[in-house]
């Protein structure tokens, strides 16, 4: 496999996460009891829009990982709001390539960014379905607080 690399890319390059992206929706969409029409029709349009916004507003990275090939393996999109609020917006790392701490360095990157930034309240929104990643996200100190219901129309 080579060496993997994580690198920080400019905001402008976000279309490079798309097809990384557009998996993590299909896993989602598959994942849902209740929204697989949501999903369905979440488009990277709509959600790199939606991310841009956020950058107007308060501040955006978005680091990658390579392998020597040039492909793009994962990603991880972390934002952090005018009011010092900081979210991990996005984070997938291709399946072929889990068990090998990929995440967990994408984890404190995004960790150490909010910690220069002065972030005291950080979090995570996971999607309903995706509960297995609780497990993840606890091992740096994100747990459970609020399950938002939504009604399906």
């Amino acid at each position: 496999m080579g060496t993997i690399d994580i690198e920080r890319i400019d905001n402008k390059d976000i279309d490079l996460i798309k097809e990384l992206w557009e998996a993590l929706r299909e896993h989602h969409k598959n994942q849902t009891d209740h929204f697989k029409q949501r999903f369905e029709n979440l488009t990277f349009e709509t959600r790199k829009k939606a991310l841009l916004e956020k950058s107007e507003h308060g501040k955006l990275i978005i680091d990658i990982v390579k392998i020597n090939t040039g492909k793009i393996i994962g990603y991880c999109v972390s934002s952090i709001d005018e009011r010092l609020n900081g979210e991990i917006d996005s984070i997938l790392v291709d399946e072929q390539f889990r068990g090998m701490k990929i995440g967990e360095e994408l984890m404190a990157r995004a960790l150490k960014w909010f910690d220069e930034n002065e972030v005291e309240t950080r979090r995570i929104v996971v999607a309903q379905g995706n509960e297995k990643a609780f497990k993840f996200y606890e091992k740096f100190g994100f747990y459970h607080l609020f399950s938002t219901l939504q009604q399906k129309r």
